[in-house]
């Protein structure tokens, strides 16, 4: 059988190249090219995994003096205030579990310092959970200074939880805590590239160790390179009291509706849209109330929705002809 000329192999393998770009590069070129896209209904769902950290106002109480003690109040109960916690008697002894007399628990009371509260009367002086497991920073992670902690401080932080239950003590000594459940938070970190996922106000679901629970984004805080996430939630969590740092996965968004891709929106005078062709072929602003995004995609509102003053606004609807890139094809 003759040998194939060279010439022929040469058409044939040009042949191949170009079935291939017609096939495969050419529809992909094509789409790029598509100055619009249509508007349909989708499917979004935003999961992250997250490492998070419970925020509470809570007081550490320590013993007024050497002594022996019986917890009355059980681990992770809610008290009232006023409620006995333990029963106190007080010794002579310069020591309690602890042949020298130093505290095994130096490094927590150094941690504490000014937030270590003395107890005199054995009483809980507020209503909430009461704990005896503590881990040092329960001055740090407040409602009160959460906004000022930073990814660079908090990231370093050698966070151990310990368990102050025993039957004596020293004087000055942890030796319980209770934490207020009626409002507590979460606070976690994100690159700044991520921000535009996560808007204030939106209900999300978090899955800790213990369980899951409802919260609100209640505040992003700018720092540096990341952002603060504040979660705000009044859920029962049964490790409330115990944990401080843990893995965690929050779902963002598990909704159907109108999707539009990120790069069609845009902003006039401020406020969020995307451009729409109309019947004569012009492109006019409408603006959108976003819902949740993957940071390709965002879910909006279709129709018609309520700005802040209560105001009817005409939105998107489905089948809607949206530009792509509107500061370039304008």
């Amino acid at each position: 059988m003759p040998k194939p000329k060279k010439r022929t192999i040469y058409i044939f393998i040009l042949a191949l190249v170009t079935l291939y770009v017609v096939i495969e590069i050419v529809p992909f070129l094509t789409g790029a090219l598509t100055r619009t896209e249509t508007l349909r209904y989708g499917e979004l769902k935003v999961q992250e995994q997250i490492v998070c950290y419970l925020v509470r106002d809570e007081i550490v109480y320590s013993a007024p003096r050497a002594g022996q003690i019986k917890y009355k109040a059980e681990e992770g109960s809610l008290i009232k205030k006023g409620s006995k916690v333990l029963d106190f008697t007080g010794t002579n002894a310069s020591s309690g579990d602890n042949e020298q007399g130093k505290s095994k628990y130096q490094d927590l009371i150094d941690k504490l310092g000014d937030n270590l509260k003395v107890d005199e009367h054995f009483t809980a002086g507020m209503r909430g959970v009461f704990s005896t497991t503590i881990d040092g920073y329960e001055g740090v992670f407040t409602p009160q200074k959460m906004t000022k902690l930073t990814y660079k401080y908090v990231s370093k932080l050698p966070i151990k939880e310990t368990d102050l239950a025993r039957t004596t003590t020293l004087k000055g000594e942890p030796i319980y805590k209770i934490s207020d459940s009626s409002f507590w938070y979460l606070i976690f970190w994100i690159e700044t590239d991520q921000v535009s996922k996560y808007q204030t106000g939106s209900k999300i679901s978090v899955t800790l160790p213990g369980g899951k629970v409802k919260a609100t984004i209640e505040k992003l805080v700018a720092d540096g390179d990341h952002f603060m996430v504040i979660l705000k939630t009044d859920r029962y969590y049964k490790n409330f009291a115990t944990e401080r740092k843990v893995d965690a996965d929050i779902l963002l968004a598990d909704q159907q509706g109108l999707l539009i891709s990120n790069s069609a929106l845009t902003t006039k005078d401020g406020v969020v849209g995307v451009y729409i062709k109309n019947t004569i072929g012009d492109y006019i602003f409408k603006p959108v109330r976003t819902i949740a995004t993957d940071g390709k995609n965002t879910l909006v509102q279709e129709e018609v929705y309520y700005d802040d003053k209560g105001l009817p606004v005409e939105t998107v609807r489905v089948y809607d002809e949206v530009l792509k890139n509107p500061e370039a094809n304008l």
